[in-house]
């Protein structure tokens, strides 16, 4: 299993090659970006308000974002996603995956598999997709279904939608 944490040094430019991951982490714009290779990994990058680009690559990953506007690719495997505070997207990949996204104007597709979504505070709008191929669950239950629409909606906190 793989532990990354990403450590901003001041003012300058990190670079990480650990086993076949490459994590680049630069002071001036704020943006980290994370590919690590198959196997179940572990990425916590609770702490960072910086904007994330994440490949988990395949296997059953956990991830975790804080407060940025991050893109996370769980790719294959069966992912647990926490994006945090920012507006998220993410994309969950084949498989069975849990995703919790934060407070933010999220977009979230699960892909084919058996997956639980959670919305958080904010607008989240769609595609908070949620292509339930062949099942998804719902968190809060009080998911509601909106007219037109075959799938529920996420009822977080804020306005949902989901579109095709």
């Amino acid at each position: 299993m793989l532990l990354l944490t990403l450590l901003p040094l001041i003012g300058g430019l990190v670079l990480w090659d650990i086993f076949d991951s490459e994590n680049t982490t630069d002071k001036e714009d704020n943006t980290d970006e994370i590919e690590v290779s198959d196997g179940n990994d572990i990425i916590d990058e609770m702490g960072s308000s910086n904007d994330l680009t994440i490949m988990a690559g395949d296997g059953n990953d956990v991830v975790a974002t804080g407060g940025g506007d991050d893109l996370i690719h769980g790719q294959n495997g069966s992912d647990s996603i926490t994006s945090g505070d920012g507006d998220d997207t993410v994309v969950g990949g084949r498989g069975d995956d849990d995703i919790i996204s934060g407070a933010g104007n999220d977009e979230v597709d699960t892909g084919p598999g058996r997956n639980d979504v959670s919305t958080g505070v904010g607008n989240d709008t769609g595609p908070v997709t949620v292509s339930c191929r062949p099942k998804c669950s719902f968190k809060p239950p009080s998911a509601q279904k909106r007219r037109g629409f075959s799938s529920p909606v996420l009822n977080g906190v804020g306005a949902d939608y989901r579109s095709h």
